[in-house]
C-alpha cells in the first residue's frame, strides 16, 4: 500500500498546485481507487473513500453541492493524512 499512497498523494498534490484541472483529477483519481481492490487499513481506506465522496459531489447542482473551493479545502486535509499514514508506513 505505501506505492499507492505515494501516488494517491502525489496526485491530490498535483492537483492543489494547479499541475492537473479538476477533469484530469476526476479522470485519474477515479479508476486508481475503483481499480485499488481491499484496502485492509481502515485509515487509509476512509482518507481515500473520503477523497472520493468528496470528489464525486463537486456538482452545481443541489442538494448535494460541492464547490471546488470546497473540494480544494477539504483535500488539504486528506493530503495531510495521506502524508501522516506514509511517514508512519516507513
Amino acid at each position: 500500500m505505501k506505492a499507492s499512497l505515494s501516488r494517491y498523494r502525489e496526485l491530490i498534490a498535483r492537483y492543489l498546485d494547479g499541475g492537473i484541472s479538476l477533469d484530469e483529477f476526476e479522470d485519474a483519481f477515479f479508476p486508481l481507487f475503483k481499480n485499488e481492490g481491499d484496502i485492509e487499513d481502515e485509515r487509509v481506506y476512509e482518507a481515500l473513500n473520503g477523497v472520493f465522496v468528496h470528489l464525486d459531489g463537486v456538482t452545481d447542482a443541489p442538494p448535494f453541492q460541492v464547490t471546488e473551493a470546497q473540494l480544494r479545502e477539504t483535500l488539504l486535509v486528506y493530503l495531510a493524512q495521506v502524508d501522516a499514514l506514509i511517514a508512519e508506513k516507513r
